[in-house]
């Protein structure tokens, strides 16, 4: 329509010229002017029509090119941000791997015969870390597995896999970790195979919260052990759970008063186990006397609430004491001094126990670490029939660490052991040699 009324607005100004013009040859010019003026108009047509396709063609073709451009770019800028996260990413995950082998020469501590045991264990996880001025996120990923081999009798593996984390965030640090191993048992000389006998699954959950003030500071934490037995019923699982708060107050610029407080109520696993609970109190006072020099005091008290069964209670007193007598030697000393009561007088016992640590660095070789350890424990049971049973033990332990990488270490301990008693067994001693690397990424 448009193009038949152009063409009727151009034929009648053609016209009307042509009637002003030329009256002699009105007719013959008519048709001359159609003529001309069509082909003007189909020229003119074509030339609009091509400038369209061109037009339409050149933005088909732009329109592609910045489709193509578009995608080219989002996939450079993916890569480039898969990159540049990668890579942020990696600098924020830290891959360990710790393995260590240990041999006991008698585990447990019978005089004949004598039963050794081999142990070996891999740990493989990774550490992620996300921190700003104020806030840190963290969190530990991993999964274990460890074989143990007693001779001559049964062998045994855990496997299990761990995740924790832990939150600071305006001066509130949550935390929060799920570990769920799985163990076997088997005995060779039966014929039964490690995967064949199966003894229970245990899912165990913390969570925690704390926040320090100026002077105060506080937290809670919650703990949950759930044990599931496969192979027998529901009622034999176990369930236990353990409550938390703890307090601190600075009373001076180098001494700090703490206070723990733990309530425990375990499930019993049979109908007929004995059900209890159990309270702790700990209360201490440390103390940075010199910036060589740091001394605690404190005192624990646990009372067990029997239920169906004899109550029972346990009063110590605790000493710790640091010293660090160079940049490269530190010495500390603790000392616990304790009772326990218990309805059933035969029970009732004082317990004694020191432990003294050494760490020292090699001055010529500083990649290598060495400690000692001596432990004594005495324990008197002055009530037992028919006699005192006296009973001390005695542990030394040496230990090196040498750090052949920033990212691997090696580590070898030794220990010894060897128990006394006036009543029973005497004289009996033990040996264990450890094993142990670990490589950070």
């Amino acid at each position: 329509m448009r193009e038949a009324f152009f063409i009727t607005i151009i034929l009648f100004l053609a016209l009307d010229f042509s009637f002003g013009y030329d009256q002699d040859s009105a007719l013959g010019g008519r048709d001359e002017i159609i003529f001309n003026t069509l082909n003007q108009l189909q020229d003119r047509q074509r030339q609009v029509a091509l400038e369209f396709a061109m037009v339409e063609a050149q933005t088909k073709i732009t329109n592609l090119d910045y489709q193509k451009n578009l995608r080219k770019y989002k996939e450079h800028k993916g890569t480039n941000s898969f990159l540049s996260n990668l890579q942020a990413i990696s600098q924020r995950i830290h891959p360990y791997l710790t393995t260590n082998g240990s041999y006991t020469d008698n585990y447990d501590n019978s005089r004949s015969p004598r039963k050794s045991e081999v142990s070996l264990g891999n740990n493989l996880g990774a550490r992620l870390n996300f921190f700003t001025l104020g806030e840190n996120i963290g969190f530990d990923i991993h999964v274990n597995d460890s074989r143990t081999r007693k001779h001559p009798s049964a062998n045994s593996e855990d496997m299990g896999a761990s995740i924790s984390s832990g939150i600071s965030l305006a001066g509130w640090v949550f935390s929060f970790s799920d570990t769920m191993t799985n163990n076997y048992i088997a005995t060779p000389e039966a014929g039964i195979k490690v995967d064949n006998l199966q003894r229970q699954l245990t899912n165990t959950i913390n969570l925690g919260l704390n926040r320090s003030f100026n002077r105060i500071g506080f937290g809670f934490n919650y703990n949950q052990q759930r044990t599931y037995n496969k192979k027998n019923k529901k009622e034999n699982d176990t369930l236990e759970e353990t409550y938390g708060l703890s307090t601190s107050l600075r009373v001076a610029p180098k001494t700090r008063l703490s206070w723990d407080y733990e309530f425990n109520r375990p499930r019993p696993a049979y109908a007929n186990d004995p059900d209890f609970e159990k309270y702790y109190n700990n209360l201490s006072l440390a103390w940075s006397v010199s910036p060589k020099l740091s001394f605690s005091v404190g005192t624990d008290y646990t009372y067990t609430d029997g239920k169906t069964e004899v109550d029972s209670s346990q009063f110590e007193y605790l000493v710790d004491i640091g010293y660090t007598l160079s940049p490269r030697t530190n010495i500390s000393l603790g000392i616990t001094h304790g009772r326990s009561y218990s309805k059933m007088k035969s029970e009732n016992s004082l317990d004694t126990t020191f432990v003294l640590g050494i760490n020292h660095r090699l001055a010529r070789f500083p990649k290598l670490n060495t400690s000692f350890n001596f432990g004594a424990d005495f324990k008197n049971f002055p009530k037992k029939a028919p006699q005192e049973e006296r009973d001390s033990s005695y542990t030394y332990a040496l230990t090196l660490d040498y750090a052949f990488k920033t990212w691997l270490d090696f580590g070898f301990s030794f220990s010894h052991n060897r128990d006394y008693s006036n009543s029973g067994v005497d004289n009996v001693y033990s040996n264990e040699i450890t094993l142990s690397s670990q490589a950070r990424f």
